[in-house]
This record gives C-alpha cells, structure tokens and sequence, in this order.
C-alpha cells in the first residue's frame, strides 16, 4: 500500500511539474489609486463581484477584509465551433478571481481557466500557454485534429472574455461609488 501511495504521489508531481512547464493561463491587471484607503476599494470589490456576476453569494470563496483580500470560483459560458462533431465540448469555462487589496492599488488576477463541457470525458482541462493542445487525447474516439480545433477556439474565446473582465474591473475600481452629492 505504502509503494501505491509513493506512485500516486510522483503521478501527481509530474502532471503538476508539466503544467507549470507549460505555463497556465493567467491575466492581471494593478489599479493605481492614489488616497483611496484599502477599506474603501475592498467595498468597491465587494460591489463589483455583486454587480459582475449573476449570484455574488455563490461566486466568492473568501473574504478577508484584514488581509485585502476576495477570491471567487466563477465561468462563462462556452461554445465549441460550428458542427455536429463539437457541440459536445460546449459547456463552462471556470475560472478563479482573485482580488487583492492595498493603500491606493488593487489587482486582479484571473487563473486556473479550465474547461467543463457537458459531458466531463469531452473537457480538455486546465488550459496553457501552450499553443497546441498539450495533453495526451482525453477521449480517445476524437481525432488529433478534433483537440486541436477545440484548443485553439478555446485560446481565442477565454483572451477575449479576460480582456474585457480586466477592462471593467479597471473602470469600475477607478470611478467612485461612494459619491453622495446625490443624496
């Protein structure tokens, strides 16, 4: 039993080890704001996940307002390219926020985008930089060619939604939401 918990274990490291090797996609982006104290941006952080995702309560994980800090798991929506042949990789792409907090900055980092299709044995997992799909074939009734065409949409779609989440968390963060000259 011992030597079966060993061989898992040396599994484990060197999937983790060629993923590293690989690079795991990953966005982020800094917000420079002078004179905004750390509380006021993490409440502008708190009202952005609220105001971003569908259902706040189920996307965030942690908060930790001491230590500047709010990570949510949320996804998107996915669709495969056109044709009967993919529209089994259509699902999610989930992913995690994470937002951190100081004196006048905050940042964001968007990782571990994985995909989840409908049917679990069809996901291509955790995605890279790699530009071609870089895992030995998840289901092998699919042809080389079907993984790669799935990889490189999926390396076009998840840039583009990162970009966009970036560019909103950005502008959010820098306009105040806590003017009262309305009141």
């Amino acid at each position: 039993m011992y030597h079966i918990k060993i061989l898992f274990l040396l599994i484990l490291l060197t999937f983790n080890f060629n993923l590293s090797a690989q690079g795991e996609l990953e966005y982020s982006e800094v917000v420079e704001l002078n004179e905004v104290s750390k509380d006021v941006l993490y409440s502008r952080g708190l009202i952005w996940f609220a105001e971003t995702f569908n259902d706040s309560r189920d996307v965030i994980e942690i908060k930790d307002r001491e230590g500047g800090l709010i990570i949510g798991n949320v996804f998107f929506k996915y669709y495969a390219p056109k044709g009967l042949k993919y529209v089994d990789a259509n699902g999610y792409i989930q992913y995690q926020v994470k937002v951190m907090f100081r004196e006048g900055r905050t940042k964001i980092v968007l990782n571990s985008f994985t995909h989840r299709p409908k049917y679990e044995p069809y996901s291509l997992g955790i995605l890279t930089k790699s530009e071609n799909y870089p895992y030995t074939k998840v289901y092998k009734g699919f042809s080389d060619k079907w993984h790669q065409k799935i990889w490189e949409n999926l390396k076009v779609g998840v840039p583009l939604h990162a970009e966009y989440l970036l560019s909103n968390f950005k502008e959010f963060m820098s306009k105040s939401t806590m003017d009262t000259k309305d009141w």
